[in-house]
């Protein structure tokens, strides 16, 4: 039932039944408490709050008071935050001295499903944090990719294309997180050598403003050595490379068409356990889809 209920989204918290969300009311009752007693959560996925974002929210606060309560669970004598840290945030701001509340139960290993679901919803949370949060929703709290997918209301292959952006440079990363460049550039620097290859790119997309169509010509063109030699000493036909990029497209990831005589081989490149886990289930999934 909880899983059902998180489907639903954040409306879930503010208007659960007992069915579904195991509480003891069947509709909201919404409370005002002191702001000083209201604390953030640890599970909140978001670490970084836009300054200006907040000072225009606690203006609007300001003229119009908070039109959607916060979410928040009993914590001895103080209220801890599930679902609302803008608010909060913003209403400090706004030197309120008390902010409107729903008190929920939820459990710990809750708090960051809720938390994620509300910033995905408003999308408040950059493309790293966004990445972070999966990843902790599968590697600590044991969800399979399946169950973000259904949790977040995203299939299953973005799931997995966020989470392996961490795999970039602490650079990289901060760059994404800040808007400089996009998941897009994220994902065509990752088909590019970690390294000196992948820095330059890097600092080209940087100076140049390159845009995510033309990163990932350039990152094809990057090839580790001893694959640009061999890639070099033939001519590679047209539809052999047509098709190579259907196949890159279809599973997300860097693939190679070797020819020889009749026959020849298909290189699929995968970058961790999980990624090979999404490559496979990619293409037992064309396997069906042909049968």
């Amino acid at each position: 039932m909880t899983k059902r209920v998180l489907g639903r989204g954040l409306e879930a918290l503010l208007s659960a039944s007992p069915v579904d969300a195991g509480v003891a009311e069947a509709s909201p009752r919404v409370e005002e408490v002191p702001v000083h007693l209201v604390v953030p959560s640890d599970a909140q996925p978001r670490r970084r709050f836009d300054p200006s974002r907040i000072a225009e929210l606690a203006e609007s606060i300001r003229l119009k008071g908070i039109l959607q309560p916060l979410v928040v669970r009993r914590r001895g004598d103080r209220f801890q935050i599930v679902a609302g840290e803008r608010r909060y945030l913003a209403a400090k701001q706004a030197r309120l001295e008390k902010v409107p509340v729903v008190v929920r139960e939820v459990p710990d290993e809750e708090m960051l499903q809720w938390a994620l679901i509300e910033n995905l919803q408003r999308e408040d949370l950059d493309p790293v944090e966004e990445a972070e949060a999966f990843r902790i929703l599968i590697e600590e709290k044991r969800m399979t990719h399946e169950e973000v997918s259904a949790l977040v209301g995203r299939d299953r292959t973005s799931i997995t294309n966020s989470i392996r952006l961490l795999q970039l440079a602490e650079p990289i990363l901060r760059a994404l997180g800040e808007g400089r460049i996009t998941p897009g550039h994220g994902r065509a620097l990752l088909q590019v050598p970690a390294g000196p290859p992948r820095n330059r790119l890097f600092n080209k997309i940087l100076r140049g403003g390159l845009s995510v169509r033309r990163t990932e010509e350039l990152a094809r063109g990057i090839r580790p050595a001893k694959r640009q030699e061999k890639r070099k000493a033939a001519t590679i036909d047209p539809e052999i490379a047509t098709l190579e990029e259907k196949l890159r497209h279809r599973l997300g990831t860097r693939v190679r068409i070797h020819t020889a005589g009749k026959g020849g081989t298909i290189e699929i490149e995968f970058y961790s356990p999980d990624d090979f886990e999404r490559v496979f289930a990619e293409l037992m999934a064309g396997a069906e889809e042909s049968t």
